[in-house]
Order: structure tokens, then C-alpha cells, then sequence
């Protein structure tokens, strides 16, 4: 099972609030943004503008 980018955003907002600081957070905060800019990047190759589908609905294979 790999975590979605909502549990590492979940993860992230609650280690920003505690009150050390970790390497691992700021790699888990360089993840969440390299996901985000993939995610940008992939819904402007894929997606036509004002597209009214998910990158995820475009990319998934169609079963007949």
C-alpha cells in the first residue's frame, strides 16, 4: 500500500505543528511538492482545458 498525497499532506500538517524539527518532515514536505508539480505537470499533458474529467478518469484504461 503506498500513501496518497492526501495522507502526506495529512502528515505533514501535523508534523509542522509539533514542536521539533525533523529531517524527515522536510523530505516528506519536498515529496508532497514534487507530487504536486507532477501532478500539475501530467493534468496539462493530458487533460484539454476546462476539462470536466480527473487526470485519474483520462489515464485509467477503460474496461469494456
Amino acid at each position: 500500500h503506498y500513501p496518497c498525497l492526501d495522507d502526506l499532506e495529512g502528515l505533514v500538517a501535523i508534523g509542522r505543528d509539533l514542536p521539533v524539527k525533523m529531517e524527515e518532515l522536510k523530505q516528506l514536505e519536498l515529496q508532497v511538492a514534487s507530487a504536486h508539480s507532477w501532478r500539475e505537470k501530467a493534468s496539462k499533458t493530458f487533460l484539454k482545458k476546462n476539462s470536466q474529467h480527473s487526470l485519474l478518469e483520462v489515464k485509467r484504461p477503460s474496461i469494456p
